[in-house]
């Protein structure tokens, strides 16, 4: 195992910011202090890295108000960490709220390493015992002790939560074929959880089933174009979309894991089962999903 080092320098308590942007800058300057650190990129280029990957819903959030940032660089030896605690809340970028945010440096070609790091430090962040000595302390040399002593490499198999993104929320079982459509346009997905009002995972639509479930006449005569002046299926498809739901438009046999499931058996449902899409439930609830890019940029890095 490889040993993080943590020092008090590192550690920003009850800082009384309200822009996260300005968070992540002061974030980035006190991480560039650590030892091994590249000189290249500067705080301020890894500052703009963590913050574009947070717009992109690249951070993690572990419990209401813990916030963690997370960027790849060439020429580290292990993972590094800086942390902050605000003297408020404040209101972040994802819609939820911030008190505790920690931005985490970990070596590109290492990506195994880091995960597990990622792992470990999001044990201890989700922890609402550890959260709240964190966010409570005002000795920043003892509570870089106490990390200290807590956050080292682990063994051990990687699972799915180490690498899924957390899920949205953003399909509901309610939503018309049409705003499905243009919501899954909108975000270049081809496959999607549906979810209830309750968060919980009922099935998962996929861009052809919108396709086939829109236009079934149309399709069944593609063989032949003789029927087109007289039949516009697109005028029957946006007729019959209306009145369709997510809900209406579920195929069959989507793959459903627990976050402790190995990674190796997510790969095989998306390699050779040639699953679209992974989804991560915990007692029924959609908490993350998986798809082939997700695997290449955590793990591969291709």
């Amino acid at each position: 195992m490889l040993h993080v080092p943590f020092t008090a320098d590192r550690l920003l308590l009850n800082l009384e910011l309200t822009d996260p942007l300005e968070i992540v800058r002061t974030l980035a300057r006190a991480l560039c202090r650590a030892p091994g650190m590249p000189a290249v990129p500067g705080p301020e280029d890894i500052a703009l890295l963590a913050a574009r990957r947070d717009e992109e819903g690249e951070s993690r959030r572990f419990g209401p108000r813990a916030v963690l940032l997370h960027v790849r660089l060439d020429e580290m030896d292990g993972a590094r960490l800086a942390l902050c605690t605000l003297s408020e809340p404040i209101p972040w970028t994802d819609g939820g709220e911030a008190r505790l945010v920690a931005l985490l440096a970990a070596p590109r070609e290492r990506p195994v390493q880091s995960l597990r790091f990622f792992r470990s430090l999001g044990s201890l962040l989700s922890d609402p015992a550890a959260a709240g000595y964190i966010g409570s302390a005002d000795d920043a040399t003892a509570l870089a002790q106490w990390l200290d002593d807590r956050l080292e490499e682990e063994d051990g198999t990687l699972t799915a939560a180490d690498v899924m993104r957390s899920a949205t929320g953003m399909y509901g079982a309610d939503l018309s074929l049409p705003q499905l459509a243009k919501r899954m346009a909108q975000y270049g997905h081809d496959a999607a959880g549906v979810t209830d009002a309750h968060g919980r995972f009922i099935g998962m639509v996929t861009a052809d089933a919108i396709f086939t479930l829109g236009m079934p006449d149309f399709f069944k005569q593609l063989e032949s174009v003789a029927f087109l002046p007289e039949f516009d299926p697109f005028e029957r498809y946006f007729a019959k979309g209306q009145q369709l739901r997510a809900s209406d438009a579920l195929v069959p046999n989507p793959v459903v894991v627990s976050p402790d499931t190995p990674i190796l058996e997510v790969v095989f449902a998306l390699a050779v089962k040639g699953a679209p899409k992974v989804f991560v439930c915990e007692d029924g609830r959609l908490v993350g999903v998986i798809d082939r890019i997700r695997v290449i940029d955590r793990i591969l890095e291709l």
